[in-house]
C-alpha cells in the first residue's frame, strides 16, 4: 500500500519527458534567433535592429517575470520541519 502512494505521488515518465522536449524546443528557438532575424526583418519591412529590440524586450520581460510564476524555494530547515507528510498534502 505504501508503494501505491509513492507511486501516485511519483509524475509519469513520459509526462516528464514531454515537458522536457517542450522546453528545449523554446530553448532552441532563442538559440536559433539568428536565423529568424533577417527574415522577420523582410517579412515586417523593418530593420535587422528593430527585430533585435524587440527580442531583446521579449527575452528582458520573461527572465523578470519568472520568479513570479516559480514557486521560491523553502529553507532547509523548513522542509526539515515540515517532513514528508507535508510534500503528500503539497502535491
Amino acid at each position: 500500500m505504501a508503494s501505491q502512494a509513492a507511486s501516485s505521488a511519483t509524475p509519469n515518465r513520459w509526462v516528464v519527458a514531454a515537458a522536457a522536449v517542450v522546453m528545449q524546443l523554446g530553448l532552441g528557438a532563442i538559440y536559433a534567433w539568428s536565423v529568424f532575424r533577417e527574415p522577420l526583418s523582410i517579412h515586417y519591412d523593418t530593420g535587422i535592429t528593430q527585430v533585435n529590440v524587440a527580442f531583446f524586450l521579449a527575452i528582458l520581460l520573461i527572465g523578470f517575470a519568472a520568479p513570479l510564476i516559480v514557486r521560491p524555494p523553502e529553507t532547509p530547515r523548513e522542509e526539515a520541519e515540515a517532513g514528508p507528510q507535508a510534500e503528500e498534502a503539497r502535491a
